[in-house]
């Protein structure tokens, strides 16, 4: 897992860090999960799909990036993988708060944390929500 977990955060960070350099550490971690994954598609195919999503989103192809996203939930789903279902639904609501749609966002976070509860991830959960409100609040207008 930390060859994908570290890929994951390679994307992210690169973006909200304004550090291109981890995109190329990012895609390396990658091309080992792509490895894995011709080897054995069911456990590693939704991995190496949100890999992708967030490559595409740290270098701005947004319509690839949402189709990846898309496409790794439905793998995930498919293999019975609920907590990568779950992340590929939280990094999706991540990716559509941050690009102006807040109320898609909410609903893929709202998945999410639906997915992370049947799992059994509760501090995860609750983690999230409070940082989901936390950010909904700084997002909508001030009625000031």
């Amino acid at each position: 897992y930390s060859t994908f977990f570290g890929g994951l955060s390679c994307f992210i960070l690169s973006r909200k860090k304004s550090q291109p350099d981890l995109i190329s550490r990012g895609s390396f971690l990658m091309t080992e999960v792509e490895s894995w994954s011709h080897q054995c598609q069911w456990n590693y195919e939704n991995k190496l799909l949100l890999l992708k999503a967030e490559r595409s989103y740290s270098l701005g192809d947004i319509p690839v990036a949402e189709a990846l996203y898309q496409l790794s939930i439905n793998s995930a789903r498919e293999h019975k993988f609920i907590h990568e279902e779950a992340l590929a639904y939280e990094l999706f609501g991540n990716f559509k708060m941050e690009n102006g749609q807040s109320s898609i966002g909410k609903k893929h976070l709202d998945t999410a944390c639906e997915l992370y509860k049947k799992w059994g991830a509760y501090r995860k959960v609750e983690s999230m929500t409070k940082s989901t409100s936390a950010e909904l609040a700084r997002s909508s207008p001030s009625s000031v």
